[in-house]
């Protein structure tokens, strides 16, 4: 019951509101130094956000990576909150971004339970979206984001993303 109420309202603000309906999925590469031991690895994400006037987009979205480690699998997740600026209104549009992050790191460990750990973190970014003229109001999206927990160990990692971006109107 509460999931349909909430569900009723959101879809009752984004049509009383301006705003238009974004998705994005990516593939992405990412490159992490931990403990002096440089790690990279692959993964995706997927967001959906509501677009301001073309140029504000504000997303919610989920990201999964797996790196090539030391340790068996390793696997970094985050739920992501990001603002984007998009600077121009033309078929090469460069943004700019900040988000926040809720990081999990998790692994396998020789005796036990798999290690987890959890972390808040922000992530600032920047890319170009690129009309396909495929399809109207459907972009490439190239971007490079650095992902900086706010944990003990400080770690960070640099992360690589092209996909596709699509609203709705």
């Amino acid at each position: 019951m509460k999931k349909s109420i909430i569900l009723i309202s959101i879809i009752l603000i984004i049509k009383l509101s301006i705003a238009q309906i974004s998705v994005l999925s990516n593939a992405s590469f990412i490159s992490t130094k931990h403990s002096n031991l440089f790690e990279t690895g692959i993964g995706g994400n997927i967001a959906i956000g509501l677009l301001l006037k073309e140029r504000v987009n504000i997303e919610v979205g989920i990201n999964n990576f797996w790196l090539n480690s030391a340790v068996d699998n390793y696997t970094l997740s985050n739920l992501s909150l990001n603002s984007k600026y998009i600077f121009l209104n033309n078929e090469i549009r460069p943004y700019l971004a900040m988000g926040i992050a809720y990081y999990r790191t998790k692994f396998d460990q020789p005796i036990g339970e798999p290690y987890k750990d959890y972390y808040f973190g922000v992530k600032p970014s920047v890319g170009l979206l690129i009309d396909t003229k495929l399809i109207e109001n459907l972009f490439v999206n190239i971007a490079y984001s650095y992902n900086y927990a706010i944990n003990i160990s400080k770690d960070s990692f640099n992360e690589f993303d092209i996909g596709v971006f699509y609203y709705f109107e």
